[in-house]
């Protein structure tokens, strides 16, 4: 970002603060709404250019704060310019009641190189802090027979927890700032749920809770596309509420976040000040969720061939990651038109295409189906297959509105399934660019292909 672009994001903050926004005198107007929009919109654009959040384990919201202490100073700065105070002080005007002191002045330094020393005197003080290893607890309503003994994702191992659980959630029952503690105990009580614990170290609980629900998010996409691979039946209740127009849950499947989880973290009374840490619960879904029973020998095989997104890996894993979290989506919905987009996303991520190629998406995930089974599927799926370009299409671009059938959202499952199981089982350690090549030269003529593997031998024998 260039200087320009920070001076006017600097002054953005300063001229939109909360202080200018609201006046004890003045009601809120529309131009206060649209200050507020130019306020949040700097604030993000400045944190998304100085702060590798996930590098520090911290949230956009753990930095507001501070952020705001620089607004402030810089405002105070400021408004001391220009009315030429003089202060007798003999402590340096800089230095009293500042934020994040630099020894920098705005008449010496600019108000640019103020801001960025401040920013960096942030980024020094988080990253000198302590990291904060959290204990968390969730009941899961997906029972298992025959699992592992420990889930993998992300850095979090996922095991069946001891019964220390139940000392921390009776604390939480009498904790007055925990709201749902009796709501989560209550509810363990009276439905089955076996429960299991994690572990993880951040610094900042923000970051660690949704390191955590992202984490049981993605871990459910690949149990539930390791057992619904190319299974073109959502659950039996889907054709209930179609025949009735009831208010049937018509998901996919019931295996998605837990209901609730609960926690501690390994700060002491003592060490814990304002964060307010040491415990707390959280509900996701209130009303419990239904028993999923699952044997792990049933999904066994695909589900280790999925990535578990652990570690560092030769390729970019950033596709796949964002394509399952969209195929849980998709499940997960009551809605079949909103499943529909959903899936169509998943295939628009893994088909790789460039701008102008759009009409490839569909083709693209018809090779990677027939990679998949073996060319081993009804041709009635690609009838269907070439419906959901133009179906997608009404509803992006079309002022009018078309109805998106069951059946053309049930065939783009398939399509987004065969996609994932391309890329996660077919070419796991490739580079996008060489998988790219991959579906595009799939989906030329028969012709074609043959021509060009033909001149391929030809150059080959010519070298050898």
């Amino acid at each position: 970002m260039d200087k320009e672009k920070k001076v006017k994001l600097i002054q953005t903050l300063l001229e939109n603060s909360l202080s200018e926004r609201v006046s004890p005198e003045e009601p809120e107007t529309e131009d206060s709404d649209i200050a507020e929009i130019k306020f949040h919109y700097a604030l993000r654009k400045i944190i998304n250019n100085y702060f590798d959040i996930h590098e520090m384990e911290i949230t956009a919201r753990d930095l507001q704060k501070d952020i705001m202490s620089i607004i402030m100073d810089l405002k105070r700065r400021q408004l001391s310019k220009e009315t030429e105070e003089v202060d007798q002080s003999s402590e340096p005007p800089h230095e009293r009641d500042d934020a994040y002191p630099t020894g920098a002045t705005l008449d010496e330094d600019g108000l640019v190189e103020v801001f960025e020393k401040k920013i960096n005197a942030i980024k020094k003080d988080v990253g000198q802090s302590d990291p904060i290893t959290y204990t968390i607890w969730f009941p899961w309503h997906v029972c298992w027979q025959n699992e592992p003994d420990t889930f993998q994702i992300y850095d979090l191992s996922i095991e069946r927890s001891g019964d220390y659980w139940k000392d921390r959630l009776e604390s939480l029952v009498s904790d007055p700032d925990a709201d749902d503690g009796r709501y989560i105990s209550e509810e363990i009580q009276e439905r089955e749920y076996e429960i299991w614990v994690t572990e993880l170290t951040a610094k900042s609980p923000h970051y660690a809770f949704i390191e955590f629900r992202n984490g049981l998010q993605l871990l459910s996409a690949k149990i539930n596309h390791s057992l619904l691979n190319l299974n073109l039946q959502p659950l039996a209740d889907r054709r209930n509420k179609l025949r009735r127009q009831t208010l049937i849950d018509a998901r996919w499947t019931n295996i998605r976040l837990p209901f609730a989880m609960f926690w501690e973290d390994d700060r002491t009374d003592e060490t814990m000040g304002v964060d307010r840490g040491f415990q707390g619960c959280n509900v996701y879904t209130k009303g419990g969720l239904p028993k999923v029973q699952l044997d792990y020998e049933d999904l066994q095989v695909t589900y280790e061939n999925h990535k578990n997104f652990d570690t560092p890996s030769t390729t970019d894993d950033t596709t796949l990651h964002d394509a399952l979290i969209d195929y849980q989506k998709g499940l997960t919905t009551e809605s079949h038109t909103e499943s529909f987009l959903n899936f169509w996303r998943v295939i628009e991520e893994l088909s790789l295409v460039d701008r102008g190629q759009k009409k490839e998406i569909v083709e693209r995930a018809r090779f990677a189906l027939s990679v998949v089974t073996g060319n081993d599927y009804d041709p009635i799926i690609d009838e269907i297959a070439e419906e959901i370009w133009n179906v997608r299409n009404n509803w992006v671009h079309d002022a009018g509105w078309q109805r998106v059938a069951e059946t053309q959202e049930r065939v783009l499952k398939i399509l987004a399934d065969a996609m994932i199981n391309f890329h996660a089982l077919h070419v796991p350690d490739l580079e996008p660019e060489k998988v790219q090549k991959i579906l595009k030269w799939g989906t030329e003529s028969k012709l074609k292909r043959t021509s060009e593997e033909s001149a391929i031998r030809e150059v080959s024998d010519l070298l050898s």
